[in-house]
């Protein structure tokens, strides 16, 4: 949603103020806590998937780098943890495609992530 957001706005309003708070729910029943399942990550990298379509279709080559580059940075880093301990093979061969998948586009070559990035957001 938000890369379609980016590509048909002629304009964004930039406010310096906290106007969404990420919240952790106590029995873990968010989806964002359920990546250890295979298919919340099969749907989890489904949505990473369609932003970059959804920013490639609008030839909006800058911004399918720089979405590159904070997958690597924010995105990859917890899944690799959840592969090193996941008891089903499935899980990484998930991964390992999608990684592939990334470097398989022409702007994964521009990407450099900062990896000061996933510090920084996790503020």
């Amino acid at each position: 949603m938000a890369q379609q957001m980016y590509t048909r706005a002629a304009s964004f309003d930039v406010i310096p103020d906290v106007v969404v708070q990420w919240r952790l729910r106590a029995d873990g029943t968010s989806i964002t806590q359920g990546k250890a399942q295979l298919s919340v990550l099969r749907d989890y990298l489904g949505a990473l998937r369609g932003g970059i379509r959804v920013l490639r279709e609008a030839g909006a080559t800058d911004a399918v780098a720089a979405r590159v580059e904070l997958i690597l940075a924010m995105d990859l880093p917890p899944l690799h943890e959840i592969v090193s301990t996941h008891a089903d093979p499935a899980y990484a061969a998930e991964v390992d495609a999608f990684v592939e998948g990334l470097r398989a586009l022409p702007e994964f070559a521009e990407a450099h992530p900062d990896p000061n990035i996933a510090v920084a957001l996790a503020w």
